[in-house]
């Protein structure tokens, strides 16, 4: 889970895990929900509701991945540039994508240069995407990441 994080310096990756992990520990050993009174005006509900068998699933799994990986990531952490972070991350997914056999990009499920327009012209109009993304594309920088994404090895 934590392995291959070399953009942030070790304490950093260190206080990060043992964060996530005192939260989970914390939840999962909280009051549960159904032993707290329920609020008349469901609007006055407090946010943290207790432990409930949703979240115990999630804590575990945190509690879990954090002990196999915590010490590791710790120390493969540190010494990269932050510059090769995108460089990095893209390079885990692609090997990620190799290695599961998954097709390589939309060249790898059938489409190609000549699908770009009609990718494009579909894609566009669907503004609830669009709009969410870190920087909103315009049409034609939306036709050139699916040409970026034609094929990634």
């Amino acid at each position: 889970m934590f392995s291959h994080c070399p953009l942030l310096p070790r304490a950093i990756v260190a206080a990060n895990g043992f964060d996530v992990f005192s939260h989970a520990v914390e939840s999962l050993t909280a009051r549960p929900f159904s032993h707290r009174p329920a609020p008349e005006d469901p609007a006055k509900r407090p946010l943290g509701q207790g432990a409930n068998p949703y979240s115990d699933i999630a804590c575990l799994e945190a509690i879990k991945l954090i002990g196999a990986n915590l010490v590791e990531a710790v120390n493969d952490a540190g010494g990269t540039d932050l510059a090769d972070a995108g460089d990095l991350l893209a390079g885990r997914v692609i090997e990620m994508m190799r290695r599961t056999g998954i097709p390589n990009g939309l060249g790898g499920v059938g489409y190609s240069e000549d699908d770009l327009e009609a990718l494009t012209d579909r894609a566009f109009p669907q503004k609830r995407l669009l709009v969410n993304a870190p920087l909103e594309p315009d049409r034609d920088q939306l036709k050139d990441l699916f040409r970026d994404t034609l094929g990634y090895w």
